[in-house]
């Protein structure tokens, strides 16, 4: 899933991502999350989900975006 456009993810945010985790991992696939900006990486971190960071990409969000 590509977030590089999320600018903010507050509890609720948090809850979907580990809910679509989840439902993915149950059924044999991986979510991935591609564009990742260093918030959400160290957010997910936190919360225990910084599997979910592809992270070759998480770096790749353009300049004038960020």
């Amino acid at each position: 899933m590509d977030v590089g456009r999320t600018t903010s993810c507050d509890a609720e945010g948090l809850r979907v991502l580990a809910r679509a985790e989840s439902l993915a991992r149950r059924q044999g696939r991986a979510l991935v999350l591609t564009g990742a900006r260093p918030f959400l990486v160290q957010l997910l971190g936190l919360v225990g989900l910084p599997p979910l960071v592809d992270r070759s990409s998480a770096d790749l969000v353009p300049a004038q975006s960020r």
